[in-house]
């Protein structure tokens, strides 16, 4: 494995997460500063994604995040992450 030293590292830029559905145009979920992300906002930015994407389908929705429908579940309350059948009602 090459080093680098301190002074060669590579500089880090703003970084912005766009996720795209079926074809889509793609949404801006979060914005990754050089200070870096706080993980909950980004899990937090992943599920509201999910469920929209999936419609709230909540079982379609874990299965696109690679979870059971329980740790979704949990998640989503963690999150305090509510799903209406209203459309965008991801709150």
């Amino acid at each position: 494995m090459k080093r680098t030293r301190p002074d060669q590292q590579p500089s880090l830029a703003n970084v912005t997460v766009t996720l795209a559905c079926g074809g889509g145009r793609g949404e801006t979920i979060i914005e990754v500063s050089r200070d870096g992300v706080v993980l909950d906002d980004l899990e937090c930015a992943l599920i509201r994604f999910a469920l929209a994407a999936t419609e709230g389908n909540r079982t379609r929705a874990a299965t696109f995040l690679g979870l059971s429908r329980s740790a979704l579940l949990y998640r989503m309350h963690k999150h305090h992450v509510v799903w209406t059948s209203a459309p965008g009602s991801v709150r």
